[in-house]
């Protein structure tokens, strides 16, 4: 599964803290508590998946990568 956008994007200094709970970095007008991709990593890891950020679209934005195992 993989979603992009060609938004702001995040800055370097963010991107380790993206897991963070509650955390929204600074200048942002979106509503939202910040739990979003805390929420999503939680579960991609007791899935035993992976998550990657990917860059966004024409050059810009931000995007997410997860990918989980197949199921036998």
């Amino acid at each position: 599964l993989q979603v992009r956008d060609d938004g702001p994007g995040v800055s370097g200094e963010n991107l380790s803290r993206l897991h963070d709970r509650f955390f929204r970095g600074a200048n942002h007008d979106e509503s939202g508590t910040g739990l979003g991709l805390s929420i999503v990593a939680r579960i991609v890891a007791k899935l035993d998946g992976s998550l990657a950020y990917v860059d966004g679209l024409n050059g810009a934005g931000f995007g997410v990568r997860i990918v989980l195992p197949v199921s036998v």
